[in-house]
């Protein structure tokens, strides 16, 4: 019995890097369409109930931050204020220490988790830094849960943060070369 439940969570994870190969090249040219994709299926493929895709700002060396670029179910109130400076708050320090959190038994006052009917907390909050190989960030997911969060979800997780770390970069470095070729048509 193991052994196939063993396959069949492999499977599940195999099959959630495809579906996410899939939406990562129909969505390669555009940062904003690709954290928004990402993370409306991310949030379904592991039955989160909220998300925030926070991608990291390094334009200005001087001014390095993370920019909130994309949302699911979360209260707009919550998300005034964009700008997330590195160490600042869990994500900022998520980004900062470049180390996944997972975090149960979240204080009252926290977040909600909100619907229609109503209010709850959730059970699990997870912080998945965005790094490539090399260890280079690129910004930080948040995913709130009202249940427990499998070890095979978590496992998932972690692998597929890595592809998502690297297509970040590959459309932010895209961005850039429109950018500069913009520029320099315009001169």
């Amino acid at each position: 019995v193991k052994k196939n439940e063993q396959e069949k969570f492999q499977n599940w994870i195999t099959q959630g890097l495809a579906k996410f190969g899939d939406i990562i090249s129909k969505h390669k040219g555009n940062l904003d369409e690709l954290a928004k994709e990402i993370l409306r299926n991310l949030v379904r493929y592991v039955q989160a109930d909220q998300g925030t895709i926070s991608i990291a700002n390094k334009e200005d060396e001087a001014d390095e931050h993370l920019m909130i670029v994309s949302t699911y179910g979360v209260n707009q109130d919550r998300l005034k204020k964009n700008r997330i400076e590195v160490g600042e708050g869990l994500i900022g320090s998520t980004y900062r220490d470049k180390e996944k959190k997972t975090m149960t038994n979240l204080p009252a006052d926290y977040i909600k988790v909100e619907s229609g009917l109503g209010k709850s907390n959730p059970a699990t909050l997870i912080l998945l830094p965005l790094k490539t190989d090399d260890g280079e960030m690129h910004g930080v997911i948040e995913l709130a849960f009202l249940n427990e969060v499998s070890d095979v979800a978590q496992g998932f997780l972690d692998q597929v943060a890595g592809v998502i770390a690297l297509n970040i970069h590959a459309a932010n470095l895209n961005y850039k070369t429109t950018r500069l070729l913009q520029q320099s048509k315009e001169q």
